[in-house]
């Protein structure tokens, strides 16, 4: 895992609140937004960490999006987790 990756998989594992698994969602969906410096298979490297946090029956929906106006290897997450199983 890349250093970008590791950075958005422990903040992502440190907001989701307490209890509350991306394991139990059945719907994900992740955007990343980025700085144009950021290559695409350092964001499947983000999406690949981000799908292992989800359970392997969870309806992923991916998207990424260059920023012209981020800099310095930024990179945004946007997700939404709907229809957990309890």
């Amino acid at each position: 895992m890349n250093r970008n990756a590791q950075t958005v998989i422990s903040r992502l594992e440190n907001i989701i609140p307490s209890g509350i698994s991306l394991g139990k969602a059945n719907k994900v969906m992740f955007r990343f937004t980025m700085s144009k410096d950021i290559s695409f298979s350092e964001i499947d490297n983000l999406i690949n960490e981000a799908a292992d946090l989800c359970g392997e029956d969870a309806e992923l929906i991916f998207g990424a999006y260059i920023d012209a106006e981020m800099f310095d290897s930024k990179i945004r997450l946007s997700l939404i987790a709907t229809d957990f199983i309890s």
